[in-house]
């Protein structure tokens, strides 16, 4: 029989992983979007989305060799908008469009205030998004192989067009009366293909060691589906 490929083994996990996360709140019809629900949406998404660049950082200053570089240099590209307007000029344009206001001090140049809010505030700004963040940097700095490494920053761009595509269908079901609302940026990160500029290197390293590439991968999963079940929690 013929052995699977890394993405292959990634198809077979992506429906059990959307029954999960659509099983929650968040992803339901049954929550009224009002005007504090939009305040705490947009700024936890903002923080959760917005720091992709410093982990981009992180791997490209451990990455064993230029080709991972590169690869990371092109995601970076793309967060700046390499096809037209940056991720964060699209997402802020979204946050106009329905009067949700994300605060200066709320925003990337301000990353210090998400680590300095206290760890005991239940649902507080910045709460989901520290231990999201903290996670996977404190498992970019373990003694976890590179194909481990490789392999959650792969996922990542993997499933974020999925999440993306089921926000913006919860989006449009929430804000279906307001005509004038934004959805650019959920728009074109449901559709990016980044996955797949990961892709080879990903495949190289399941060939040599898929045990390690399944670890990465079901850290950055189970990551994901305990973000997604606090953020859940946040929406009334």
């Amino acid at each position: 029989m013929k052995a699977i490929t890394a993405k292959e083994y990634l198809d077979g996990l992506q429906t059990t992983y959307i029954k999960e996360i659509s099983n929650l709140k968040l992803f339901s019809r049954t929550w009224e979007f009002n005007w504090l629900d939009k305040q705490t949406f947009t700024t936890e998404f903002y923080q959760i989305r917005a720091h992709l660049s410093e982990y981009i950082w992180l791997l490209g200053s451990i990455a064993p060799s230029v080709e991972y570089k590169e690869v990371l240099l092109q995601n970076f590209a793309q967060e700046l908008g390499d096809e037209g307007n940056s991720r964060e000029t699209l997402y802020i344009s979204f946050c106009n469009s329905i009067i949700a206001t994300i605060r200066s001090e709320d925003t990337y140049s301000n990353l210090a205030t998400l680590y300095a809010k206290s760890a005991n505030e239940k649902f507080g700004y910045g709460t989901i998004a520290r231990a999201f963040h903290t996670s996977h940097h404190d498992f970019q700095h373990s003694s976890s192989s590179w194909a481990s490494k490789w392999a959650v920053f792969c996922t990542l761009k993997y499933i974020d067009p999925i999440d993306n595509d089921l926000i913006l269908k919860t989006l449009k079901n929430k804000l279906k009366g307001e005509t004038n609302t934004d959805f650019t940026y959920f728009e074109k990160t449901s559709k990016l293909e980044s996955f797949a500029t990961t892709q080879n290197l990903l495949e190289k390293l399941w060939l040599e060691d898929r045990e390690e590439v399944k670890k990465g991968i079901h850290f950055s999963l189970n990551t994901q589906i305990a973000m997604w079940t606090q953020f859940s929690d946040c929406v009334n």
